[in-house]
């Protein structure tokens, strides 16, 4: 799955088609507004717990399922507030930080 670090966007979330096949782990949520970059609105299908697998390490995370978001994962500001993102770009690495301070790459 292709994962795309956006520090635009404010919530982290996955397309629809990439999680269809476990449909019936994605749990509802109400009144959930989310716009692109554009100011279009995005249509909100539910919440699911994603596993990452960053370094060998392993990451659930929860994320909204959204229609027509390309076939990709967006991880947002919530995914990199908690696990502390730091973004190299010179280098065009990210390093998160993870239970107990660890640090990977």
């Amino acid at each position: 799955m292709p994962i795309i670090l956006d520090t635009g966007a404010c919530v982290s979330c996955v397309d629809e088609n990439l999680v269809a096949n476990v449909r019936d782990r994605i749990k509802a949520v109400q009144g959930m507004n989310v716009k692109t970059a554009t100011d279009e609105p995005v249509q909100i299908l539910g919440r699911i717990e994603i596993i990452l697998e960053i370094s060998h390490c392993v990451i659930l995370f929860p994320v909204f399922v959204a229609k027509g978001v390309g076939d990709c994962c967006i991880l947002g500001n919530d995914f990199h507030l908690k696990f502390g993102t730091t973004i190299d770009f010179s280098r065009r690495r990210a390093q998160f930080i993870i239970a107990n301070g660890r640090k990977i790459s």
